[in-house]
C-alpha cells in the first residue's frame, strides 16, 4: 500500500498502518490501559485512512451515506432518549467498519 501511494501521501499510509499496529499491541479495548492505546490508534488510523482515501479517490467517501443510512435506520428501531438510541447502533464499531471497507476498495481496484 506505502508503495503504491504517491510519494506525497505515503506518510498517511504509513501513519495508518502504525495506528493499525497500537490497536493489535492493546486489543482488550473495555479497560485497562490498553483502552486508550487501543482508541488512540483507532482514531490515527482511522483519520488517516480517510484522508488518504479522499485524496487517492475522493469518490469513494460516498460511501460513509450507508452508514449514515444504517445508523438512521436502527435508530429508529431502537428505544430510548436520542443518545440511548444512537449508542445501540454501535456507531464506532461501524464507523470504523467504514473506514476500513473504503481502504480496501481503493486498494482493491486502484492500487
Amino acid at each position: 500500500m506505502i508503495t503504491n501511494t504517491p510519494s506525497n501521501y505515503q506518510f498517511l499510509a504509513f501513519l495508518m498502518c502504525t495506528g493499525l499496529i497500537f490497536v493489535g499491541i492493546a486489543p482488550n479495548f473495555k479497560k485497562g490501559l490498553d483502552r486508550p492505546v487501543h482508541i488512540t490508534g483507532a482514531s490515527i488510523s482511522a483519520i488517516c485512512s480517510q484522508i488518504w482515501a479522499a485524496l487517492i479517490e475522493p469518490y469513494s467517501l460516498l460511501l460513509w451515506i450507508s452508514f449514515l443510512v444504517y445508523t438512521g435506520i436502527r435508530m429508529k428501531k431502537e428505544d430510548g432518549n436520542l443518545y440511548e438510541r444512537f449508542k445501540k447502533c454501535k456507531p464506532l464499531f461501524w464507523s470504523e467498519s467504514t473506514a476500513f471497507t473504503i481502504v480496501y476498495i481503493i486498494l482493491l481496484f486502484n492500487l
